[in-house]
């Protein structure tokens, strides 16, 4: 059984080390419509190497997604970011007024992300400019302790 955990352990670090070290655009939360986590890109031979630090005044919990040569994401502190994903230089930031912490999806240069601020936002990746807000209401809580409006938003052509 030990062997088992510390296979299974190897085998998910190997996994996160892959999706790592991908080129491929990530624009919504793990990889497409249906959510597969299947991402069609070369494998790496190593760990990948720490490229940068970004600093946030809040905990990131969204899964980042990648656009262009950006990677887009939330924190806690009320704003959504967009960085260089090679110099991890900020390129925008976005603020709401509660936190931010599902995994925003991208397309055609608009950034789709939710807010606890019950709102759900759609920014311009180019100029860090509001293009629609939607209100979502009152929070209803689901049973199993998620609401309504902090999952992550699948965007369908």
């Amino acid at each position: 059984m030990k062997k088992f955990i510390v296979f299974l352990i190897i085998q998910i670090l190997l996994q996160i080390f892959t999706f790592a070290q991908t080129s491929t655009n990530i624009s919504q939360f793990r990889g497409n419509e249906q959510h597969s986590g299947v991402i069609s890109s070369v494998a790496t031979k190593s760990a990948p190497l720490n490229l940068f630090s970004f600093r946030t005044n809040g905990a990131v919990r969204s899964t980042p997604v990648i656009y262009k040569n950006i990677l887009l994401f939330g924190s806690t502190d009320g704003n959504l970011y967009a960085v260089n994903k090679t110099s991890g230089q900020e390129i925008l930031k976005f603020h709401t007024n509660k936190s931010t912490t599902c995994s925003p999806a991208v397309v055609n240069d608009l950034v789709v992300f939710s807010s606890r601020d019950k709102n759900i936002y759609a920014v311009n990746v180019d100029n860090g400019n509001l293009v629609w807000k939607y209100p979502t209401g009152e929070n209803k809580e689901l049973h199993w302790g998620f609401d309504n409006y902090l999952s992550s938003p699948l965007i369908v052509l």
